[in-house]
């Protein structure tokens, strides 16, 4: 059993399209948490956002730039 210990707690994670970014947020959604999806490749994001969703997380993919 996954542990829920973000449950009811909302994160956002920049540059969660890729690697260590989309490593957290992956992490942090098996752990309860709804996750904000932030990444400048939207495309991406929205792909990473899409996966935690069909698998029953709470996810979404915002297109940002915070440089």
């Amino acid at each position: 059993m996954e542990s829920q210990e973000y449950r009811g707690r909302r994160v956002l994670v920049t540059g969660a399209a890729s690697g260590i970014g989309e490593a957290a947020a992956r992490l942090f959604a098996a752990r309860g948490a709804a996750i904000a999806i932030c990444d400048r490749d939207g495309v991406g994001a929205s792909s990473v956002a899409a996966e935690l969703t069909a698998s029953g997380r709470r996810a979404v993919a915002v297109t940002a730039d915070i440089s």
